[in-house]
């Protein structure tokens, strides 16, 4: 068999052995997941290792991939504390304006959230967090679902 070669996408070229290809060693597949982890490209990583970028993508199709960033809340969604504010008022039977004056929200916001998560009878802070935390509103959102 002859060398594993490729072109990288600014134009360089790699070369790996000869004959039969190299194996990823267990400190190589740590040191992938840790620099793809990182936010490195799977052609950066593969640079840094010495091995392909198909190696890397190999790998983490094996092994199930790398477990998206978290991404921090946005300041328009309502934290946990609000909701819980929202779900008191809403069982108070206190108006969507009123329980957003006091949070010193928008009446959409407020509005918007016990809609999407059942409704003032169903309508419960946990519930909501677990429900928005899930992804389940960006899809709907996205028009994916409908």
């Amino acid at each position: 068999m002859g060398a594993h070669h490729g072109t990288l996408l600014d134009g360089r070229h790699w070369v790996r052995g000869r004959g039969k290809a190299a194996r990823l060693t267990g400190e190589d597949r740590l040191e992938i997941r840790r620099r793809v982890i990182a936010g490195e490209t799977f052609e950066q990583a593969a640079l840094a290792i010495g091995c392909s970028k198909k190696s890397i993508q190999r790998l983490l199709a094996k092994t199930g991939g790398v477990a998206p960033r978290a991404r921090p809340r946005s300041p328009l969604r309502l934290s946990l504390q609000e909701r819980e504010e929202v779900s008191r008022g809403v069982q108070a039977g206190e108006s969507m304006r009123a329980i957003a004056r006091r949070l010193g929200r928008s009446a959409s916001t407020v509005s918007r959230d016990v809609a999407a998560t059942g409704g003032r009878r169903k309508y419960r802070a946990w519930r909501a967090e677990c429900w928005r935390s899930s992804g389940s509103a960006e899809i709907w959102s996205s028009g994916a679902v409908r």
